[in-house]
């Protein structure tokens, strides 16, 4: 008896120990960043300037995180540039195109590249004839043209190939062609047309982002520029494409759809007015069902969000305000909201004169931008909002739209897929 006893308990002493030796370690956080418009890259706490020449930006990791692809160009912003690969294996730089658009798209788990580029605009001031470019980072010197009457483009989850958009015809009122591309079997497989009524003035969609059980795919409609500043409508269609509809009125801001992690739900930053500090809640959208829930308050304003399961989302928020004086325009602070409880706590403060943006969340933790207008840096902390602390000290200024900024053109986080 006494041994067994004794066994037991050396059991209970030891399991702890395997408990811990069996917890998987992550893996440090990474990222791209612009700094003095010079490309950086930050693992853990390790900061490496990878670029010394001409104006960065834009930088996306490949799959593996072990190349990252930018834009280059002797102006700021660059939103048409040098398109760029650095090997972080290699520690060299590749230049892969002279005049790429920032639509520039990684494969889902291959290390090729896919990118667009435009010729100049015609006279009716639209592009219809977008050609899209896919290169292999083992043959770059291999660049295939895909197609050549691209309006917008994504890969395909599996990365067999791509959705396209096309504009039909030169006129305002030409329908616009959802198709698919498959790579292998070199098909071209129309998915839905739609229809542009002669008072609809679309021209073009925004990217497309596909529903995590890949079931589903969400987008904008945009309309010719003046009016884009404005409104653009956002879409969601079946993957089959007999199910579409016209979901709700947005700014044409890619970063501002986001589907929910597993569940076909989808979280987006509503509202018409090119000002981002009115008019502009976070709103759900089920696929299969009309009605939409609203989560923001009367008299405040949703900025930017990210989900971090299928019942928490953070947002930034702030009180809902006039144009007025920078100075007096409020900036936001991170919220958590339960979509089911419906309860809302605060997750960050900044101070006074600091603002809370584009919210990412990885492993665990919540990382965002912290800005005062005129200096940027990246906090991360837990997902419960605990532990928040200053990751990177300084990082550029995002391009600026009535006090909406482009983060996505200065930082790029690592997330692996």
């Amino acid at each position: 008896m006494k041994r067994i006893v004794a066994l037991i308990t050396a059991v209970f002493l030891i399991l702890p120990t395997l408990c811990l030796a069996q917890q998987p370690v992550s893996d440090p956080l990474r990222a791209a960043y612009i700094k003095n418009n010079h490309l950086w890259i930050i693992n853990g706490e390790n900061q490496k300037q990878i670029t010394t020449g001409g104006n960065s930006s834009y930088p996306k990791w490949s799959f593996d995180g072990k190349w990252l692809a930018y834009l280059k160009g002797n102006k700021k912003p660059v939103f048409e540039g040098e398109l760029w690969l650095y090997s972080l294996e290699q520690d060299k730089h590749f230049k892969l195109h002279s005049n790429s658009k920032n639509n520039f798209q990684w494969a889902p788990a291959t290390n090729r590249i896919a990118y667009q580029i435009n010729p100049k605009e015609q006279g009716n001031g639209f592009q219809s004839k977008g050609q899209l470019y896919m290169a292999d980072v083992m043959t770059l010197t291999n660049v295939q043209q895909i197609y050549s009457t691209t309006s917008n483009f994504s890969w395909l989850p599996d990365g067999s190939g791509f959705l396209v958009s096309t504009k039909t015809g030169d006129k305002l009122d030409s329908d616009i062609e959802l198709s698919q591309i498959l790579l292998e079997s070199k098909k071209i497989q129309p998915l839905v047309s739609i229809p542009v009524a002669e008072n609809e003035y679309f021209i073009a969609t925004s990217p497309f982002k596909w529903s995590k059980d890949n079931e589903w795919i969400a987008f904008l409609l945009i309309p010719t520029a003046s009016l884009s500043a404005d409104s653009n409508t956002l879409c969601i269609v079946s993957k089959d494409g007999k199910l579409f509809t016209k979901a709700d009125k947005m700014l044409n801001h890619n970063e501002w759809i986001q589907w929910s992690p597993t569940y076909p739900l989808l979280g987006a930053i509503i509202g018409e007015g090119r000002e981002s500090t009115s008019n502009k809640s976070l709103k759900l959208h089920h696929p299969l069902y009309v009605k939409t829930e609203d989560f923001t308050p009367a008299n405040s304003v949703d900025r930017d969000l990210t989900w971090i399961n299928n019942e928490e989302i953070v947002t930034a928020r702030s009180i809902e305000s006039e144009w007025l004086e920078e100075a007096k325009r409020p900036l936001p602070a991170l919220y958590k909201i339960d979509i089911h409880t419906q309860k809302q706590t605060q997750f960050s403060t900044p101070s006074k004169n600091e603002g809370d943006f584009r919210p990412q969340h990885i492993d665990g933790k919540v990382v965002w931008v912290r800005t005062n207008r005129e200096n940027a840096s990246i906090w991360i902390s837990a997902s419960e909002g605990t532990n928040q602390k200053e990751w990177i000290s300084t990082i550029d200024i995002g391009n600026w739209y009535y006090d909406k900024w482009d983060w996505d053109e200065v930082f790029g986080l690592y997330i692996p897929r």
